[in-house]
């Protein structure tokens, strides 16, 4: 009897250490996704204005290569990507994460991206960019980015200011242009005070534009 008990206990021992926890009603732990995975999985439910903000100031992503991988992971497929100094608009996360790359090799070491402002928006944003060596301030610009439905930046239009400004020769132009036309008289418009940038962006564009308002 002794002999029998001393060999099921045995067997007992030898089955809870063989078998998995599982077996007996316990559970392991899953392993703790790498940090990568977790940052991708937030910037898919931050919105555009955080996920720019991050890929900007956190990535370095028009300042450093790691960066401008990033960049391309964050970008949909399909993304259309235009660069107004560029002759045609670029398509495809590969080909945006090469023109990154190429922009950061040629200006290494000559300056930093600094962001400006930047709008609210969970689909879609903009924000405005300088150009910094030191305390020298150079190129500055604005630039568009549009999110897809999932998460995914579908459509980034790029605009630098003028390289090349001709100062009072526009003026000068324009009024020798429009000398003797007819003034136009615009209709009337309503007063109002958006509150989110897509609402602004409309009312400046679409109702303002053209006037000598006070705003």
């Amino acid at each position: 009897m002794k002999l029998l008990q001393s060999s099921f206990q045995l067997l007992l021992l030898t089955t809870t250490t063989l078998l998995p926890p599982v077996v007996f009603g316990l559970s392991t732990p899953a392993p703790p996704s790498p940090p990568q995975q977790q940052r991708k999985k937030v910037r898919l439910v931050q919105g555009a204005n955080s996920l720019i903000e991050a890929l900007i100031v956190e990535e370095e992503c028009f300042t450093t290569t790691n960066g401008a991988r990033e960049f391309e992971d964050a970008c949909a497929p399909n993304i259309v990507y235009e660069d107004c100094y560029e002759p045609q608009p670029i398509v495809g996360s590969a080909d945006v994460g090469k023109h990154l790359l190429g922009k950061i090799e040629q200006r290494q070491g000559k300056g930093k991206f600094r962001l400006d402002k930047i709008s609210d928006g969970k689909i879609a944003c903009g924000f405005a960019w300088t150009w910094t060596c030191g305390e020298e301030e150079g190129l500055r610009g604005t630039t568009f980015v549009e999110l897809n439905e999932d998460g995914k930046i579908s459509y980034v239009r790029e605009i630098p200011e003028p390289i090349f400004k001709p100062g009072n020769l526009t003026l000068d132009l324009l009024k020798a242009v429009t000398a003797g036309a007819e003034e136009q008289i615009l209709p009337p418009y309503e007063t109002k005070t958006p509150t989110d940038a897509n609402d602004i962006v409309k009312y400046l564009f679409n109702d303002v534009q053209g006037r000598s308002a006070d705003l």
